[in-house]
């Protein structure tokens, strides 16, 4: 049985971690592209027209001390239930306002089930 010393591997292992260490990474370039893909996905949102009555199931709505049911859906616009049962858009957005969170990202099971209705 032959045994291998640690000095006959050390050119080879020099080698590896030479190759590997001076390999291309995937970084994105400094390319004038890159700031127009971030304004593009900001004008989508900005295009965004939330409808102003949608009718969602009780359970993925909230409610505020005073005992209002409220909405907010997944780009930051807040519904308020009203006595038929239909959830209607915060007033304060007709006039034009935006929401101040940002986009959610991760999407609850229950509101991705959930079919919102325009009337």
């Amino acid at each position: 049985m032959k045994k291998y010393k640690l000095h006959q591997w050390i050119p080879l292992l020099f080698t590896l971690v030479f190759f590997t260490a001076c390999s291309k990474k995937n970084y994105p370039g400094n390319t004038g592209d890159a700031p127009n893909n971030y304004e593009d996905a900001k004008t989508i949102t900005d295009k965004y027209i939330p409808p102003p009555v949608i009718i969602i199931s009780d359970d993925l709505a909230k409610s505020n001390k005073e005992g209002e049911m409220y909405f907010d859906n997944e780009y930051g616009y807040r519904y308020w239930r009203l006595s038929d049962g239909k959830y209607y858009l915060d007033a304060k957005y007709s006039s034009g306002a935006k929401p101040g969170k940002k986009l959610v990202k991760k999407h609850h099971k229950k509101a991705a089930e959930t079919d919102y209705a325009h009337q």
